[in-house]
C-alpha cells in the first residue's frame, strides 16, 4: 500500500508506504514514512511476516482512506470512486490475467 500527497518528499510525494511481498518465495516487509492513527502498528512486530500486515488489514486501511477496491459498486463510470483499468494488446509471455482469488491463492494468502 502506498499512499501520496500534496506535500514534496524524497520519492514522489510518497508518504507512506506498507509493503508485505513475496519475493521468490521469500516474504519480505517494509514500511517507510508516518504511520496514519488507524493502523495497527503491532502487527509490524509479528514474529512472522505474513502477519503483519494481513489481507484484512488493508482493506481496512483503504476504507480508513475512503477507497473500497473490493467493492464491485465501487468501480463506477459516473467518476466516483474508482476507475476499473483493463489492459489491451499483447502482453508478455511470462504475463497472464489471473482473478483476485488465484492471485491470493497462488501467494498463500487467505481471508
Amino acid at each position: 500500500m502506498e499512499v501520496y500527497g500534496p506535500e514534496r518528499t524524497e520519492h514522489l510525494n510518497l508518504i507512506r508506504q506498507i509493503r508485505l511481498q513475496n519475493d521468490a518465495g521469500r516474504w519480505e516487509f517494509f514500511l517507510q514514512g508516518t504511520p496514519f492513527p488507524f493502523e495497527k502498528t503491532e502487527s509490524y512486530k509479528s514474529r512472522r511476516k505474513t502477519d503483519r500486515f494481513t489481507f484484512d488489514m488493508m482493506k481496512h486501511y483503504l476504507g480508513e482512506l475512503g477507497l473500497r477496491p473490493f467493492d464491485d459498486n465501487y468501480y463506477q463510470p459516473s467518476g466516483e470512486g474508482g476507475i476499473l483499468v483493463e489492459l489491451a494488446g499483447k502482453l508478455p509471455p511470462s504475463a497472464r490475467d489471473v482473478s483476485l482469488d488465484e492471485a491470493r491463492r497462488l501467494n498463500g494468502i487467505e481471508d
